[in-house]
């Protein structure tokens, strides 16, 4: 920490970290860079371009030096916040009991408790992509909708008239919404915490950002989607019928957008439900219908993915692929200013950030709509 100089208010560095060994920065930045591993190896495995280790400029830091860099950083390729981010103010003080685990004497290790679940669906959907640079809070963008077979056709005789259609490019559009967090943190927080409050700060707020975008896509993916009804309760699915409602849903998806369904995004109930159906991998090759790996909760039906999304309404599936839908994204930023007459600093994360849902009917939303 800066030291205190007479007539001059206390700075404080939020990278200042001390007594953090490699180890303790690995357990806690791991829930929170599952993301940007995830997005690499999604974006490797459905032939995108090469991809650079984004942390090959980020070894040996902390997790609070981290955010202090990318949050201060105008540079792109250095902006990693996006990626770490697997992310009227409150006042936050020392007193009445209030961040006793940060400043009581005796008080160490790891704070416990906060979870980060990365963000499932903008992950399975490719990552969040950039908006593009343009004026305004609104995501516009081109779509197609019309039938093929309007624009070309036999000729019926040699001089006849051939088959002409009009082309409609089409506008789809979304607004762009503002997801914002902050505090006004005193100065005897800052500087009497045991452990860097900077440090804890910065991993709830990630992982508060995180649910919080996360969710809005997910309602956004259940907005205006194409609906394949169970026809029965979902107590009687069995692996079978379940595997048979996947292919059909593939398929869908497939005459929708001219690729295959690459993954099936389940509610809670539903996970818990479909993964329990398939056969726990204990050898190399499974010829069943579809594995469970008990251990990693990695579920597959015939190679297909089944990801658990906490955020999706109960009981239902999402059978989807990359082209029918994205998470559009500006951020996260950060704004901060001294709050002299408190002693204080007030610090808040923010970014902008639409869902786009390039192509419903390759969205297909899989439950028993029955009441």
């Amino acid at each position: 920490m800066a030291e205190e100089t007479e007539g001059q208010p206390v700075q404080v560095v939020a990278g200042e970290v001390t007594g953090v060994t490699k180890a303790d920065v690995a357990a806690i930045a791991r829930s929170i860079t599952d993301e940007a591993m995830r997005t690499i190896a999604a974006r490797e495995a459905f032939g995108g371009e090469a991809v650079v280790d984004p942390f090959a400029n980020w070894r040996g830091l902390t997790l609070g030096e981290m955010a202090h860099r990318a949050m201060n950083s105008d540079k792109r390729e250095d902006a990693l916040w996006p990626q770490i981010a697997a992310r009227a103010l409150d006042d936050l003080v020392t007193t009445a009991g209030a961040n006793a685990g940060a400043i009581t004497p005796g008080v160490f290790g790891d704070v416990n408790g906060i979870i980060n679940a990365g963000r499932p669906s903008i992950t399975a959907f490719g990552g969040p992509r950039s908006i593009p640079d343009a004026s305004g809070m609104t995501l516009d963008w081109p779509y197609f909708d019309g039938t093929l077979t309007d624009f070309v056709g036999a000729q019926s005789a040699e001089k006849a008239a051939i088959t002409s259609g009009t082309l409609d490019i089409k506008k789809g559009s979304e607004a762009l919404a503002t997801y914002a967090g902050g505090a006004d943190i005193s100065y005897q927080l800052l500087r009497r915490a045991n452990t860097s409050y900077i440090e804890i700060w910065t991993r709830v707020m990630l992982a508060a950002w995180a649910l919080v975008t996360n969710t809005a896509f997910v309602t956004e993916l259940e907005s205006g989607s194409v609906t394949s009804d169970f026809a029965e309760a979902l107590s009687g699915v069995d692996a079978t019928e379940f595997k048979n409602l996947l292919i059909d849903a593939s398929v869908a998806v497939q005459v929708a957008t001219g690729r295959p369904a690459e993954f099936v995004l389940a509610s809670t109930t539903a996970y818990k439900q479909f993964a329990k159906l398939y056969t726990p991998v204990t050898t190399l090759f499974n010829t069943g219908l579809g594995t469970t790996n008990i251990r990693t909760l990695e579920v597959a039906v015939g190679n297909l993915p089944l990801i658990h999304e906490p955020s999706l309404t109960a009981g239902k599936l999402i059978v989807s692929n990359q082209l029918a839908a994205a998470w559009f994204e500006d951020g996260p930023f950060q704004a901060q200013a001294e709050d002299v007459e408190k002693l204080g600093r007030n610090v808040a994360i923010w970014s902008m950030g639409a869902g786009a849902r390039f192509i419903p009917a390759g969205i297909i939303e899989m439950y028993d709509v029955t009441p």
